[in-house]
């Protein structure tokens, strides 16, 4: 017994020495890659679960914390990053799986360390970068203890595309959700080998061996390290990140329309003809042939083993797209006017044609096409949609043609219907028309009776919609310099905003097929999206104004929106999931801030000075009182019986309202710039005065305001707020500008934030300042120390940014063409 005991002890001293030896001389047992991933997965039957943590290599000594994702505050567990003189076994870390509960989002924090292969080289550095940032991952604990996970740069991405969400109490559903979306965009192939390309991949994801299988090109993820590496917030990185866009194909030249059929996509590539593109891997489409044209190539059809392209003043070209690597002409036929669009029904090509309208060709036999008759429409024929035995043309500023082809030897107007812009698009999808176009939105048309056909309800689109498509309840449009709009159209009377996926170029046409969107995009050609989950669960409720909202200010149950040409709107918010616009007041100029006092709305109208809304009857708002000022109303603050406006050149105007009937100025204070904002504390007036920074006025005596003291700013000051003894400048290109005020007479700048976009408007709640970046969305700053902001996150928006309120647990933004959406916002601290 004794012997046996002894050999025991022998063999454990033997095992112990033999692990020690491997340690020591970094022995792997295969290539690394396989080396890693035994390490990370033969935890299995242990009660642990393993991760690394990974930048440009792997990091050492770092520390690591782990939390649940509704409780950022307190962590559940902390432990260190193993360090080691060999790279394969540097950068390893356990977690207990008992705390990590299946189906609980939880989020990782890696804070410090030493990167120990920064230069990337393969080969652990002389002198290791030392990391002075925090590395994050959000994942649940089933995909944690699925077998090993990294926490890199990717999860560190997606942590911060979702951090708003995480600060401002959105359900796990919904940050899942965006994790999905935002998951595909950075990659473009299958890290783990199952096939899909989803977050799995990235919690695999290795910088040392994996850069290729990222989405992005790699110095766009360098940058993101870099600013890892020195604690910074790579703002103008997450801005750049596209939502949802998984592929693209770079074709020849300027691709300006798109039809999907099967496995292949067919654009219509301006003067370089058709790009066929295989897109059975969406992921990664590939251009397998092409053929030119005479002429410009806009718009394609596809029908069977043919692609039908009008080709421009060469008509309408007709391609035998039977083997797609080698497509070839079928037939021609040369058409009058334009050939600008395309549809195909049984044996006819409907083809839009400019000036000379409607043609109707025979492709009975392609090779043999001929013109089987025609109609003139008044403006010009620019797209074609085909449904039943009608015809629906886009005619232009001749609105929706809609045309009997019964016979198609000679088809008949059967009626019309007005648009107020350029109808760009068409399609048609049970019992409805959907157009769009310059200036006209997307106008929703039932068309059950086509000789009788009536508008049903209608949405303004950002830029000009140059195509549309319909899949399911959602209408899907090409919106030119602001990319894919998608609308929720379950109610055709009341279409709403879903999401907006921005795209590099211009969007000229949209496909959609299976879950995709193929959107071609000028000379970025085809860009593949997803669209598995078209809505924005982020956004609690959205109201689309008619005009651009500029502003937007809350009292009680409703939001008050500064619509620029469309005056004031008024918007039921008291259901914030369905806000509601129930009454308006136009205003003679256009509307770009708006307050509340008491029963009036006091609009800051441009041009026509200061507008005063009597709005004790929601409904029925009418303007009470006016005044037109020596310079443009910018913005309008009310105190007691004054109003206080920014009236750009003219500086400061204060104006009596004790009569909202007949409002006079009561003084003035020229500014040495442009007063663009200002607002009121105490007894001061701060006015964000443009190239002059911001000015402080004494208006303790509003019959003689003075200005105080002045301090410049680095940028354009155009908005101000002040909470407490700091004033926050929106300063244009140059961010957040913090200001002690708390000695009226030596104001001096504290902090700064720099953002992604042109910071227009600032508004504080708590510990945060929210600021209207642009088309860079909401800036999330944490302000707790006045001395040294720090950008958290940011929230998407649909639109250019202009002006952000907080009221009652929810963001208010005004969003120029996409009105009013409505986020939670960020608990008080």
């Amino acid at each position: 017994m004794f012997f046996c005991r002894l050999l025991l002890i022998k063999l454990r001293v033997l095992s112990i020495c033999w692990v020690i030896f491997l340690l020591l001389f970094g022995y792997t047992g295969a290539a690394e890659r396989s080396g890693i991933a035994d390490m990370m997965a033969d935890d299995s039957d242990a009660g642990v679960v393993t991760g690394r943590a990974l930048l440009s290599g792997p990091l050492a000594e770092a520390v690591v914390f782990i939390y649940r994702y509704d409780d950022l505050e307190n962590k559940i567990y902390s432990t260190t990053v193993t360090k080691s003189t060999q790279l394969s076994i540097t950068g390893f870390f356990e977690i207990p799986k008992s705390i990590l509960e299946d189906n609980m989002l939880f989020v990782i924090k890696v804070s410090g360390g030493l990167d120990l292969d920064a230069d990337d080289d393969e080969a652990i550095d002389d002198s290791p970068a030392v990391n002075l940032g925090v590395l994050h991952l959000t994942a649940t604990g089933n995909q944690l203890k699925s077998g090993g996970f990294t926490v890199n740069i990717l999860t560190d991405i997606i942590y911060h595309k979702v951090s708003y969400l995480l600060l401002a109490g959105y359900s796990q559903q919904i940050i899942e959700k965006q994790i999905k979306c935002y998951s595909k965009s950075l990659l473009k192939q299958d890290v783990d080998g199952d096939g899909d390309m989803d977050q799995k991949d990235l919690l695999v994801w290795d910088p040392m061996t994996d850069k290729d299988k990222a989405g992005l090109e790699w110095p766009f993820f360098e940058r993101c390290i870099d600013a890892v590496y020195s604690n910074k917030f790579y703002a103008d990185e997450l801005a750049q990140l596209r939502r949802n866009i998984i592929g693209s194909a770079d074709t020849a030249e300027y691709a300006e329309h798109i039809a999907v059929d099967g496995d292949y996509a067919y654009v219509a590539d301006g003067y370089s003809g058709l790009q066929i593109i295989d897109i059975s891997n969406p992921f990664a489409p590939i251009i397998t042939g092409a053929i030119s044209t005479p002429g410009l190539a806009s718009a394609v059809a596809v029908s069977g083993n043919y692609a039908f392209v009008t080709d421009d003043q060469s008509g309408l070209r007709i391609i035998d797209i039977s083997e797609p690597y080698k497509p070839v002409k079928a037939g021609a036929v040369d058409t009058p006017g334009l050939a600008s669009a395309v549809a195909v029904s049984g044996n006819y090509a409907f083809v839009a044609c400019g000036q000379a309208g409607l043609q109707i060709i025979d492709i009975s036999d392609p090779a043999k096409a001929f013109a089987a008759g025609a109609v003139n429409t008044p403006g010009l024929a620019s797209a074609v949609a085909v449904s039943d035995n009608f015809a629906f043309v886009a005619d232009d500023q001749s609105g929706l043609q809609i045309i009997d082809i019964s016979d198609v030897s000679n088809p008949v107007t059967a009626s019309v219907i007005d648009s107020p812009g350029f109808i760009r698009a068409v399609t048609v999808c049970g019992g409805y028309a959907y157009v769009t176009g310059e200036k006209s939105g997307l106008q929703i048309i039932n068309i059950s009776d086509a000789y009788n056909p009536v508008v049903t309800g209608s949405i303004s689109t950002p830029s000009h919609g140059w195509g549309v498509t319909v899949n399911e309840h959602y209408a899907f449009v090409a919106d030119y310099s602001d990319g894919l709009q998608v609308i929720d159209i379950s109610n055709p009377f009341n279409p709403i905003f879903a999401v907006t996926i921005d795209t590099p170029d211009y969007a000229f046409a949209v496909a959609v097929k299976k879950g995709y969107a193929y959107v071609a995009d000028s000379d970025s050609g085809l860009q593949v999206i997803d669209i598995s989950e078209p809505s924005n669960p982020v956004i609690t409720g959205v109201a689309d104004t008619p005009g651009s909202a500029k502003h937007i200010n809350t009292s009680g149950n409703y939001a008050f929106a500064a619509d620029s040409d469309s005056g004031l709107q008024i918007i039921d918010i008291s259901d914030v999931s369905n806000p509601v616009i129930t009454g308006s007041a136009d205003t003679p100029a256009k509307a770009v801030a708006v307050t509340i006092s008491g029963n009036y709305a006091y609009v800051a109208d441009s041009d026509s000075g200061l507008q005063i809304i009597d709005i004790s009857n929601t409904a029925n708002p009418f303007i009470a009182g006016s005044l037109k000022l020596p310079g443009p109303a910018m913005a309008v603050e009310v105190s007691n019986n004054y109003a206080y406006v920014a009236a750009l050149l003219s500086g400061l105007q204060v104006i009596d309202i004790s009569d909202p009937f007949n409002p006079v100025i009561a003084s003035s204070a020229d500014t040495p710039g442009y007063a663009f904002d200002l607002t009121v504390s105490d007894n001061y007036a701060f006015i964000a005065d443009g190239h002059c920074g911001l000015q402080i006025i004494d208006i303790s005596n509003p019959s003689s305001p003075v200005i105080k003291c002045a301090i410049n700013t680095p940028g354009l000051a155009r908005s101000v707020s002040v909470s407490g003894n700091f004033a926050y400048v929106a300063d244009g290109y140059f961010g957040l500008q913090i200001i002690d005020i708390s000695g009226k007479n030596n104001p001096y700048i504290t902090g700064t934030a720099d953002t992604p976009g042109y910071l227009e408007n600032i508004t504080i709640r708590g510990n945060y300042a929210y600021g209207a970046d642009g088309y860079s969305g909401i800036q999330i700053i944490n302000i707790n120390d006045p001395f040294n902001p720090v950008t958290v996150s940011a929230l998407d928006t649909p639109n250019h940014a202009h002006s952000a309120t907080v009221s009652g647990g929810y963001v208010f933004v005004a969003n120029y063409s996409s009105g009013l959406t409505i986020y939670r916002a960020i608990a008080e601290e």
